[in-house]
């Protein structure tokens, strides 16, 4: 019998966006509650000797990237994953004690539900301390899944937890397509599968990282989001549309 419940993908690209924040890393997860039960699996592109401080760890297992982005990243690391439900953790953000462990509880109690996510803080702070916030801190309370507007943007952020078998209805992250929003892409697409619920609890910190894979190229990114609110149906109403997601010909 597998002894880990949850597998966590940590992309890593070039280590040098991430230096300042790789340590603090290693060290929020091994504070999670139920560290002793997650496999964490880690894909890099580049080898640090930080890594190296780390490896004696047995649920800490490091594959180099075989793909062109963090979405094939995440890939490579959901088939390389050995359990039933799955987390993504950028390196930059941080999550406190019985995250991983409140949203294991939830999808082991709700088996018809497919994916769970929660609110979380904001912060300007790279590395920021769990234990002592210290950066421009902004509560932000996702968008219920009752809510017509849940679908109008990636609500379910940058921490959810779902089932690993969801994949084998709706496939994988698409990188190519959507290689700034492939993560929205994907909960639109568990959307039509499974019931996704939410902890309305802020158990995660979000880094605004100016350097980071949703920040860079705005006109690119508004496209890939028009092509996903095409591609699900999705109908936002023009003032909206044009506010959030201009054409920028």
């Amino acid at each position: 019998m597998n002894k880990y419940k949850v597998s966590v993908i940590t992309g890593i690209g070039a280590i040098n966006k991430y230096l300042n924040s790789i340590r603090g890393y290693f060290e929020n997860i091994q504070c999670q509650s139920i560290f002793k039960w997650t496999e964490h699996i880690i894909i890099y592109k580049e080898w640090s000797k930080i890594f190296d401080d780390y490896s004696y760890l047995p649920n800490i297992i490091f594959v180099h990237e075989s793909g062109n982005g963090v979405y094939d990243a995440w890939n490579q690391g959901i088939k390389t994953s050995t359990t039933k439900f799955i987390t993504n953790w950028n390196v930059d953000d941080r999550r406190f004690v019985k995250a991983n462990e409140k949203k294991y509880i939830f999808l082991m109690k709700n088996p018809d539900h497919g994916l769970i996510y929660n609110w979380w803080y904001f912060t300007d702070k790279e590395d920021e301390d769990i234990n002592k916030l210290q950066g421009n801190i902004r509560p932000f309370q996702s968008t219920p899944k009752s809510h017509q507007m849940w679908s109008w943007s990636c609500a379910c952020g940058a921490d959810p937890m779902w089932r690993k078998d969801l994949h084998k209805k709706v496939g994988y992250f698409d990188q190519k397509n959507y290689p700034s929003c492939g993560d929205w892409d994907m909960w639109l697409s568990f959307d039509k599968v499974t019931k996704i619920g939410q902890i309305q609890d802020y158990l995660s910190i979000f880094f605004i990282n100016p350097v980071g894979v949703g920040q860079n190229n705005e006109r690119e990114r508004y496209k890939q989001d028009r092509a996903i609110l095409e591609k699900h149906n999705v109908n936002i109403p023009d003032q909206y549309l044009e506010k959030w997601y201009p054409i920028n010909e």
